[in-house]
């Protein structure tokens, strides 16, 4: 049996992230999931929303940034939904935060990664303080 781990709202929709490694997208008016996303490979442990991104992060030491107006739409692909996955931390993702020109995540690795929208490479990274 899975957990829900972490959750966010945007308007009518819900989004949750989960043990059993997939973010799932809800109707909060009908209460029905509208879309699995897979493709993490351990559970997820934060979640982020905006009017078109949703970003996953996980045990898997991965970040997944995900179409959600792709995601939304029934006749999309799975393999369409997404984005592109980030793979610079070295333990676990536990936290995100994003806008529609950066995302920060701060991972069991002692880090925190400022990632780019604009110009994704290379991150700015910061160590743990001595």
């Amino acid at each position: 049996r899975s957990s829900i781990f972490c959750l966010q709202s945007r308007g009518d929709i819900l989004v949750s992230g989960s043990t059993d490694k997939t973010v799932r997208i809800w109707d909060v008016e009908s209460e029905g999931c509208l879309r699995v996303l897979q493709g993490h490979t351990q559970g997820i442990w934060c979640i982020g929303v905006s009017e078109k991104l949703i970003v996953s992060g996980s045990w898997d030491h991965t970040i997944r940034v995900w179409d959600l107006q792709a995601a939304l739409d029934p006749n999309s692909s799975e393999e369409s939904l997404c984005l592109v996955t980030l793979k610079e931390h070295s333990g676990r993702v536990w936290g995100l935060q994003f806008d529609d020109f950066k995302l920060l995540s701060a991972s069991s690795d002692n880090s925190i990664i400022v990632w780019n929208f604009l110009n994704p490479v290379p991150p700015g990274q910061y160590k743990q303080c001595e």
